[in-house]
């Protein structure tokens, strides 16, 4: 069995950063939280369920430490965390579900989650957007005067790396 974590923007509907672990456990949410805090701009609020690495101090301390408001689903109730719930569906019915379980151990399903967070990001188109999570962000900063420079420079910049990669 794996346990995966994702930080998902609600904005974009963009997977910003996911961790996969053999174990459940606070470690795997903190370090989630962490590394998606490092790679784009702090979130204001970070929404989730009442699940034990969510309640705990260490938590509580990396959220207050980084300015981030704390929101929590009500006990027992998963649409109130409508978002993640709706791209842990998407994940296993579009991918894990298209393969038998014996052809899954841990290195290949961190490369098979890999490829479709990478797809669901730049390739899939969001519904309600009829844009991928990527492209719906990328044209809200180029069309959008009153954005924050540094922002737009880092984003630019992963862009063009990104472009990059893809020659």
């Amino acid at each position: 069995m794996v346990y995966l974590s994702v930080i998902k923007d609600l904005y974009s509907s963009e997977i910003v950063d996911w961790k996969l672990s053999k174990r459940p456990g606070n470690e795997l949410c903190h370090t989630n939280l962490k590394s998606a805090i490092t790679k784009k701009v702090k979130p204001k609020l970070i929404h989730s369920d009442q699940g034990s690495p969510y309640t705990n101090e260490t938590w509580k301390y990396l959220c207050d430490s980084n300015n981030i408001k704390i929101s929590m689903s009500r006990r027992g109730n998963s649409p109130d965390n409508g978002a993640c719930e709706s791209f842990f569906g998407t994940l296993k019915n579009e991918c894990i579900y298209t393969y038998k379980v014996n052809e899954l151990n841990y290195s290949n399903i961190y490369n098979v989650i890999s490829d479709y967070i990478e797809f669901y990001n730049y390739v899939r188109p969001i519904l309600k957007y009829k844009k991928t999570p990527y492209k719906f962000v990328w044209r809200k900063y180029l069309f959008n005067v009153n954005f924050n420079w540094q922002v737009q420079l880092k984003f630019l910049f992963s862009f063009l790396i990104t472009i990059f990669l893809q020659l």
